[in-house]
């Protein structure tokens, strides 16, 4: 009986023994939540883009070039995610909290971009917040902050 299982999981199973995490990279991680949060709403901006690559640019000290293939990459159908605990996992494991709060502030600000809060931004952003551990307090300083910055 074992045997059987064991033949089984060798035709079924993988040949490796990778997590789901590995092989993607933190900035390409970061960039696919930013892709979201501006897409979510089903109107990606030019504000929605610059935001973006701003973010990563300043969070992640990519370069512009790298910031516009990140979020490329990020748009295209086919890399779109399926799951955000992979990426979300990754960024808790490299990011610190001060930087984890920064990206809560640059989702917020996307999701302000268009000057109002549709209700999938605000789950969106509600949801990557829970998952990277940043607490609600700072989740709602976050979101002041980024729609302070639009008002002014």
């Amino acid at each position: 009986m074992v045997a059987l299982f064991r033949k089984f999981g060798s035709i079924f199973g993988s040949s490796d023994n990778k997590s789901p995490d590995e092989g993607l990279s933190l900035q390409r991680a970061v960039s696919d939540l930013l892709f979201e949060a501006s897409r979510v709403d089903d109107d990606v901006t030019l504000n929605d883009t610059a935001i973006a690559k701003k973010t990563l640019m300043d969070l992640l000290k990519v370069s512009e070039r790298d910031a516009d293939k990140l979020f490329a990459e990020s748009s295209l159908v086919e890399n779109r995610i399926t799951s955000y605990q992979p990426l979300t996992n990754l960024i808790n494991k490299n990011l610190t909290y001060e930087d984890k709060t920064a990206l809560i502030r640059a989702m917020w600000s996307i999701a302000h971009s268009d000057g109002s809060i549709h209700s999938f931004e605000d789950h969106i952003v509600r949801k990557i917040a829970d998952l990277l551990y940043v607490s609600h307090t700072d989740f709602i300083y976050a979101k002041n902050l980024a729609r302070n910055e639009r008002n002014s």
